[in-house]
């Protein structure tokens, strides 16, 4: 039983971190991508540049404690799926700001703006309810584990996402690289539906809500 116990958590933290890898290297390899369209594709120069890449996180800051309340009223769950939904949603956002019809100038930048914006909202909702959730999961004895496991899987999309987000714009152009950083996201939701099914320890649903931690011990 306690084989049993241990294996349907660690399965499912290996799952979220590779969804966290996934919807980080979204953010990763936009970041050098989305400074290198600004300044060169829309010419608004290095400040303009700046502020694009900089306001993600700005938009993170101020939502932090919104995701967090999030997270304790509604389970990590929840703000885990919107949060990647988010990361999906500004990612076309990003892409729609390539269009042709909208030119290269001052509306472009503005959409493109926006949707960096939205990033930041995902990333806090996503991070904060995968945190809750692998916490109320894997229980208060293993909380280091999962931050560690988690800063691998943060780092590491971050130290790939940079080189593999200019090669990409180099390849298939901003808004190529804008269509992936769609998909990403998007993968571990399709993956946890398809898995959903066949798992049945009673942990394994636990959404990192106010009871999940009796849940998870009894």
């Amino acid at each position: 039983m306690s084989n049993v116990s241990q294996y349907s958590p660690l399965r499912r933290l290996v799952w979220m971190t590779v969804a966290l890898f996934l919807s980080y290297l979204s953010v990763a390899m936009a970041m050098p991508a989305v400074a290198v369209h600004v300044s060169h594709t829309l010419a608004m120069g290095n400040v303009a540049s700046g502020l694009a890449v900089g306001i993600a996180f700005l938009s993170t800051i101020l939502s932090r404690g919104w995701a967090g309340r999030l997270a304790d009223e509604r389970g990590g769950k929840s703000g885990m799926f919107r949060g990647l939904a988010l990361y999906a949603l500004a990612s076309l956002l990003c892409l729609a700001s390539a269009l042709p019809a909208l030119g290269h100038g001052v509306v472009s930048y503005a959409v493109l703006l926006a949707g960096r914006l939205l990033l930041g909202l995902g990333e806090s909702l996503a991070l904060v309810g995968m945190l809750a959730w692998s916490m109320a999961m894997m229980g208060p004895a293993r909380s280091g584990l999962v931050m560690a496991v988690f800063g691998v899987g943060m780092y590491g999309a971050f130290a790939a996402g940079g080189p593999l987000g200019l090669w990409l714009l180099q390849d298939v152009g901003f808004a190529g690289l804008m269509a992936i950083c769609v998909a990403l996201p998007l993968r571990p939701p399709c993956r946890r539906r398809r898995a959903g099914g066949r798992r049945s320890h009673r942990c394994s649903d636990a959404s990192g809500g106010p009871a999940s931690w009796s849940a998870c011990k009894a």
